[in-house]
């Protein structure tokens, strides 16, 4: 179906036009307008692909409406209609570039005529603006395939061509620093347009956007010489209170490590995601810097907190080689505090230990515990203070026999993958609600399903989503945006964007090769 409008101040003429498009079966839905003045107030909000107008009307004529359309619509067809005595005009008209004439009274011959020609004109229109998108598409496959390819490549692997073609074309000899933006609830699926476009606006520099996951987007910031910190920081922190104030969403920010260099831009990104768990201790969206582990100075006590409860929390399950890494985390964050005095750093160690001596298999002795602590308050810097925490909790560890530490977490975990192939099709699944469930902290569930899984919970349910789809995809003729909705995605666009990032082809292309 296309669109017409008819702009006559005869609405005689104007009902006879309508009438004779019906009658003959033509695929135009039809709007009127009784002048040009009229036509334009009308054109400033709806599209239309054929326009047929009288030449001597009040307020805005034909070819000053003619006029207007070629400067602001130039896509519209347009076809003048009017009587013999116009010929002067007509012949206006015709330098102009309009599309046909239709002379009064009508002829219905010459109708005929003139609307299989403009019907003709807005059907190879059609034609070829779908295979404009065909092509648009095509190129964001590709783009996004090599995007995932760079930003994902594992060591062991070769870089395909493509991504390598793709890198030199876009980054060459620039410095390209990953930034990854992260959100508690599946934003990117939905917000993608609106997160690009803020983003562009608020941010003077170059930069590439990859939605990942509908819960994280990696923006690509590159020139000639890396972004200093400091701006960068600036500049997320002002994209973070806009997408506050526009989306009420809280979004959080971690920066990589400038890389020349595919390799060194996956590493980047690799460690980037790894200092990305900053976002589990915090309600309020924050800017993290994974070199060094350094973090915008109004997040550090936050962080401080985070990070200290759910070192509780991996001693409270004894997973204590967990702690101990954990406590590399904190270590480096608190290194960057000088607010906080000595003796409560060596209370809080002493905290842990104590607890950790509790939870070993078998627990510590008074007297091994007591040795343990008088350790802690004697240590005379905070490199032999951490030294020393590690250094008991991995003992811990290794007392504490594997099956009892692992019982509670294996549980956990099995539960969650229960509750995700139940409910994977729910589009406000997320892992917050699954941690919650499964009575952990979202940062102590995060670590215990990739430790048991291999995977992060996140990716595991995009994976069985994305099976399931396969599977409608391979067996069924529902349309794509009803199979992205059917298991879990919250937009059909986010959904292509997925499959293709996984699979290298779209959804519409798997089910024409499995056909």
């Amino acid at each position: 179906m296309y669109r017409m409008l008819i702009v006559d101040d005869e609405k005689i003429e104007r009902t006879g036009l309508c009438g004779l498009v019906r009658r003959f079966g033509y695929p135009f839905e039809i709007f009127q307008a009784a002048n040009g003045k009229q036509a334009v107030q009308l054109l400033g909000h709806t599209e239309v692909d054929v326009l047929i107008t009288d030449i001597r009307m009040p307020l805005m004529d034909g070819l000053e409406l003619t006029d207007w359309v070629r400067k602001n619509r130039p896509a519209v067809h347009v076809v003048i209609a009017s009587a013999y005595g116009d010929f002067a005009y007509a012949q206006k008209a015709i330098s102009m570039q309009v599309r046909d004439y239709l002379l009064k009274p009508v002829d219905l011959a010459q109708f005929q005529t003139m609307m299989e020609h403009v019907q003709a004109l807005c059907e190879a229109d059609r034609q070829e603006a779908d295979r404009a998108r065909e092509l648009e598409e095509y190129h964001r496959m590709k783009r996004e395939q090599a995007l995932w390819d760079l930003l994902f490549l594992p060591p062991e692997k070769e870089l395909t061509a493509e991504a390598a073609a793709y890198y030199e074309a876009g980054f060459g000899q620039h410095w390209v620093t990953p930034v990854l933006a992260e959100t508690h609830d599946p934003f990117f699926g939905t917000h993608e347009e609106e997160f690009t476009k803020q983003l562009a606006e608020l941010w003077p520099w170059p930069c590439e956007v990859l939605v990942t996951e509908e819960n994280q987007a990696v923006a690509l910031v590159h020139g000639a010489r890396p972004v200093p910190d400091e701006a960068l920081e600036a500049a997320a922190l002002k994209l973070l209170e806009k997408l506050r104030r526009l989306t009420r969403r809280e979004v959080f920010f971690t920066v990589g490590p400038p890389a020349q260099g595919p390799r060194q831009l996956a590493a980047s990104v690799q460690e980037a995601e790894e200092r990305s768990e900053y976002k589990f201790f915090a309600d309020a969206g924050m800017v993290v810097f994974s070199k060094e582990g350094y973090l915008a100075a109004a997040d550090l006590n936050t962080v401080v907190d985070g990070l200290t409860r759910s070192l509780m929390e991996d001693i409270h399950y004894a997973a204590f080689e967990k702690a101990a890494g954990r406590l590399e985390l904190l270590f480096k964050t608190l290194e960057q505090n000088h607010s906080l005095s000595v003796l409560y750093v060596k209370n809080l160690m002493a905290e842990a230990l104590r607890k950790a001596a509790g939870k070993a298999r078998p627990p510590l002795t008074a007297d091994e515990r007591d040795e343990v602590l008088r350790a802690v308050m004697a240590a005379p810097s905070l490199y032999e203070l951490k030294e020393h925490a590690a250094e008991q909790l991995r003992a811990m560890g290794e007392r504490t026999g594997d099956e009892e530490r692992q019982t509670a977490a294996h549980r956990a975990v099995n539960e969650a993958i229960a509750m995700i192939r139940e409910q994977y099709a729910d589009p406000a699944l997320s892992m917050e609600y699954i941690a919650k469930k499964t009575y952990l902290s979202p940062s102590y569930f995060s670590a215990v399903f990739k430790a048991e899984t291999g995977e992060s919970a996140t990716h595991f349910l995009a994976r069985y989503r994305l099976e399931r789809a396969r599977e409608l995809l391979e067996g069924t003729n529902t349309r794509i945006a009803d199979i992205g909705a059917r298991v879990g995605f919250s937009s059909a666009s986010y959904f292509v964007t997925v499959f293709r990032g996984a699979y290298g082809m779209s959804p519409s292309q798997y089910r024409e090769q499995h056909a």
